[in-house]
């Protein structure tokens, strides 16, 4: 999501409105925000929020960038090759 935020704060502001209620004039606080309150959210429910909390670790981190290749083909995703994945991977640990 961190990610996402970057690239589109918009979308991730508009979730953070939609879902949390939130309001707030700039877009990239509503973005963080919503961020925050969903992973809040989901550690209270005892969901995983990282891949670390799923037992990978950095070794992991470069074969499962290169297993997204075959997935991103199929789903069209040409703006994520396994590079632009292993970077948004790494924030993910």
């Amino acid at each position: 999501m961190a990610y996402g935020a970057r690239k589109n704060p918009a979308r991730q502001a508009l979730f953070a409105v939609q879902v949390f209620g939130l309001e707030a004039t700039d877009q990239h606080f509503l973005a963080r925000e919503g961020i925050r309150l969903f992973r809040q959210w989901l550690q209270k429910i005892a969901a995983p929020t990282s891949l670390a909390d799923l037992g990978l670790s950095r070794k992991d981190i470069p074969a499962l960038a290169e297993n997204t290749r075959a997935q991103a083909r199929l789903w069209r995703l040409s703006g994520y090759p396994p590079e632009i994945v292993e970077a948004i991977l790494w924030e993910c640990l």
